[in-house]
């Protein structure tokens, strides 16, 4: 049984390949592009992720052809959790996108290429070798600092990007805090259990995989009649409004106090992330995005998916002052 051929095995044996005239024109635009000639850098990634045993990264002819423009290919990469930008991270066969191709090789627009691998050298640090399809009207092998301001971050091929840790700036560890709603009231104590053992699932879910859940359920557990609802009410909406993300079940938001959603929604200090839960199965209904974490269609079908882009993009939480 022969080993499986990743996406930087197949750019390996494209080496050389090059235009005819210099004008897009030749092998890469026949074999990359098509048949059009037009700028081929993400065709190119596009054709080797194709010809490999990888995860296919174009769905379909449609996804094909928009992805042949690098910001295209770049903002889809972030609406599926694949994209970081910590280059600490990047490891073979993950994608490279840089700012504009002027910083790599001479031209115009944006450019992107395959992460060779990484090497060390003691004079000048790190460094992350590449395969670039359009570079010198080419395919050609580049290297650059692991630190150059020209790249905007990588793709994880494989899978959802590495979680990042987030250190702020007194040397802890950052965290995400992901508020669980689900339903807790019911009409007996038993019900009323079997409603908070659900959320600790979801909340042990999202634990598991780094991040820290809010389960008002297990704060309050039976305390019902203890004082009135509207002093608990006000803890659990002082609760979600210190959290970066929220998870919701169906029956979850039509419990929420009037209000307290829409507050949430409206909530301008921070980044909001949101999760809808269908009922039975946990997988994700839908998604709704104030970061750039996703755009479009999300592209999650489980939660553990979207709780490891909410920790891949601690970033952007951090930033926003959390």
């Amino acid at each position: 049984m022969t080993d499986k051929k990743t996406t930087v095995d197949v750019a390996l044996t494209q080496l050389g390949v090059k235009e005819a005239t210099g004008k897009n024109d030749g092998i890469p635009a026949e074999r990359y592009m098509r048949g059009d000639e037009l700028p081929w850098c993400a065709a190119f990634v596009l054709w080797c992720n194709d010809h490999s045993d990888d995860e296919k990264l174009a769905k379909n002819a449609p996804d094909y052809y928009r992805m042949r423009n690098v910001q295209a290919f770049e903002d889809e990469m972030k609406a599926r959790g694949k994209f970081f930008t910590d280059p600490s991270l990047a490891e073979a066969n993950d994608i490279v996108f840089f700012q504009e191709r002027g910083k790599s090789d001479p031209g115009v627009g944006r450019h992107m290429g395959v992460v060779f691998g990484s090497f060390e050298r003691f004079d000048i640090g790190r460094r992350i070798h590449t395969i670039e399809g359009n570079s010198s009207n080419a395919v050609t092998e580049r290297h650059y600092s692991i630190n150059t301001p020209h790249i905007t971050g990588f793709a994880r091929i494989n899978g959802l990007a590495p979680a990042k840790v987030v250190v702020t700036s007194n040397n802890k560890r950052f965290v995400p805090r992901i508020f669980v709603a689900a339903p807790y009231r019911a009409k007996t104590i038993h019900e009323v259990d079997v409603n908070i053992q659900r959320a600790r699932r979801i909340g042990a879910r999202i634990l598991a995989c780094g991040a820290y859940p809010i389960i008002p359920h297990s704060n309050t557990a039976f305390m019902d009649g203890l004082i009135d609802d509207e002093v608990i009410l006000e803890g659990v909406r002082g609760l979600m409004l210190t959290c970066h993300a929220a998870v919701f079940t169906r029956v979850g938001i039509e419990n929420l106090a009037p209000g307290v959603q829409k507050e949430w929604e409206a909530w301008p200090q921070r980044t909001r992330l949101f999760a809808w839960l269908v009922e039975g199965n946990n997988t994700l209904l839908s998604l709704k995005d104030h970061s750039g974490l996703a755009t479009g269609q999300p592209g999650f079908t489980q939660l553990e998916e979207w709780v490891r882009a909410v920790i891949a993009h601690g970033d952007v939480l951090k930033k926003e002052g959390a």
